[in-house]
C-alpha cells in the first residue's frame, strides 16, 4: 500500500475535518450575527445575502430582491455596509430562503451549513468509500469557502451525487426527483440532463418534469406570477454586470473569466465559454457513446457539469469532490505517490486560489473591502480555469494509462 493510498483511508483525518468544520461553522456563525464579540467588522458573505434575500420574501417583497438596485440599497439598509450581491436565483430557491430568514442570521446560517455538509458528506461517503478522507483532503479549500461563507454549494453537489447514485443503482424515478430539483442552479446540470436523456426512462424525464412544474407552481401559488418577469430582469442584469467585469473574476473557474480578465472583451471571452462549453459535452457524449464505466461517466458528467456556465464560482467546485469521489480509488491505486501529488497540488489551487487571492488583496492591497465593486484590470487574474483543465486532462491521463495497460495484457 502507497503512503497516498494510506493517507486517504485514514478514518481519523474524517473526524478531524468535521471537528474543524464545527468550529469554522460556530465561529463564522458568531461573525455573521455579532461581529465585534470577536474583534472582526461586519463583512458581508453569501449567506447575507440569502437571509436578506428570505426577508425581502417573507414580506411579500421578494421582486425588490431581483431589482439589483433595490437589493443592494436593502443590503446596506439591512448591514449598514455597501456591497454588491445580485440576487439571481430562480424563485423556488427564494422559498428556500425565506424560511431559513425566520431564524437569526447565526443560528440560521448554521443550520443551513451543517446541514447541507452533511448531507454532502453522506453522499461522497456513498460513493467514494474508505477513500473519503482522500478526497476531503484534495477539496479542502472548497469546504472552508462553503463553510465560511454559507454557500449552497454543498447542497447543490450532494444533489448531483445523489442523482449519479440512483441512475447507477437504477432507482430511476429517485433520479429523476432529484434532477427537477437541480432546477434551483440549472446551469450546473446541462450535462446532468443529457445522462438523464442517454437513459431513455420516460419514468425518469417525467419525474423531473414533473417536479420541475410543481416547483414552478408552488413558487408561483406563493410570490404570484410576477415573481418570474422580476427574475428574468435579474438575469440580464447579471449578463449585462458580467460583460462590465464587476463580478469577483478571480474567483470564477470559468473560461469567460479567464480570458476577461486577461484582457479579452466580453464577445471573445463568451466564445471562448462556448467552445470550451462545446468540447467538454461532446467528450462526455463521446464517453457515454464508447460505453465509459459508470463510475467514469459519472466523473466525467461532473467535470462537464463546471465548465459549461460563465457563471460558475470556486464554492461550486464541491462538484469536483463528487467527481474525485468516483475515481480516487483507481487513481490512487495505479499511480505513483507523485502522481497523486500533482492531483492534490492542483486541486488545492483550483479550491484555494481565489480564497487566497482575496485574502491579499483585502488585508494586504486594501482593494474591494466590503464588497466594493472593482474593474476587471484591478482584480487578480483569473486562474482557476486553466488549472481546471490541466487537473481534469492530468486525471484523465492517468486513467487512459490505465485503462491501455489493462487492455494490453
Amino acid at each position: 500500500m502507497t503512503v497516498a493510498v494510506s493517507l486517504a483511508r485514514r478514518g481519523r483525518i474524517t473526524i478531524a475535518i468535521l471537528i474543524t468544520a464545527v468550529i469554522l461553522t460556530g465561529v463564522s456563525a458568531i461573525r455573521f450575527s455579532q461581529p465585534a464579540f470577536v474583534g472582526v467588522p461586519k463583512v458581508l458573505t453569501d449567506f447575507d445575502a440569502f437571509h436578506i434575500a428570505g426577508g425581502l420574501a417573507a414580506t411579500g417583497r421578494l421582486d425588490e430582491a431581483y431589482d439589483a438596485d433595490t437589493f443592494l440599497i436593502e443590503q446596506q439598509r439591512v448591514s449598514g455596509i455597501k456591497s454588491f450581491m445580485p440576487w439571481t436565483y430562480p424563485p423556488p430557491f427564494a422559498a428556500v430562503v425565506q424560511v431559513l430568514s425566520y431564524l437569526p442570521i447565526g443560528l440560521s446560517y448554521a443550520l443551513f451549513t451543517l446541514l447541507s455538509f452533511a448531507f454532502y458528506l453522506l453522499v461522497l461517503r456513498r460513493i467514494a468509500g474508505d477513500y473519503l478522507p482522500g478526497v476531503l483532503i484534495a477539496i479542502a479549500p472548497i469546504l472552508v469557502i462553503n463553510l465560511r461563507t454559507g454557500q449552497n454549494g454543498f447542497l447543490i453537489a450532494g444533489l448531483i451525487g445523489a442523482f449519479l447514485l440512483a441512475l447507477m443503482s437504477a432507482r430511476k424515478k429517485t433520479a429523476g426527483a432529484l434532477l427537477g430539483m437541480l432546477m434551483i442552479k440549472p446551469h450546473l446540470a446541462v450535462s446532468m440532463g443529457l445522462l438523464a436523456l442517454w437513459q431513455r426512462s420516460v419514468a425518469l424525464l417525467a419525474i423531473a418534469v414533473a417536479v420541475v412544474v410543481a416547483l414552478i407552481g408552488a413558487a408561483s401559488w406563493l410570490y404570484g406570477f410576477a415573481v418570474w418577469t422580476a427574475f428574468a430582469t435579474a438575469l440580464r442584469q447579471a449578463t449585462g454586470f458580467l460583460e462590465l467585469g464587476y463580478y469577483p473574476l478571480f474567483r470564477m473557474s470559468s473560461v469567460y473569466s479567464t480570458l476577461f480578465s486577461v484582457g479579452a472583451g466580453p464577445r471573445i471571452a463568451i466564445v471562448g465559454q462556448a467552445l470550451c462549453a462545446i468540447a467538454a459535452l461532446a467528450i462526455f457524449l463521446f464517453a457515454m457513446v464508447k460505453g465509459m464505466t459508470a463510475r467514469y461517466r459519472s466523473a466525467l458528467a461532473c467535470a462537464a457539469a463546471v465548465m459549461v456556465s460563465p457563471y460558475c464560482y470556486d464554492y461550486d467546485l464541491t462538484i469536483l469532490g463528487v467527481a474525485l469521489a468516483f475515481i480516487l480509488p483507481d487513481i490512487l491505486s495505479r499511480s505513483a505517490d507523485r502522481e497523486v501529488g500533482m492531483v492534490m497540488a492542483l486541486s488545492w489551487f483550483v479550491g484555494g486560489y481565489g480564497l487566497v487571492a482575496k485574502i491579499l488583496m483585502e488585508n494586504v492591497l486594501h482593494l474591494g473591502e466590503n464588497g466594493a465593486v472593482l474593474p476587471a484590470q484591478a482584480m487578480a487574474p483569473a486562474l482557476i480555469a486553466p488549472a481546471l483543465l490541466i487537473l481534469c486532462c492530468w486525471m484523465a491521463l492517468i486513467l487512459l494509462r490505465n485503462l491501455l495497460n489493462v487492455s494490453t495484457r
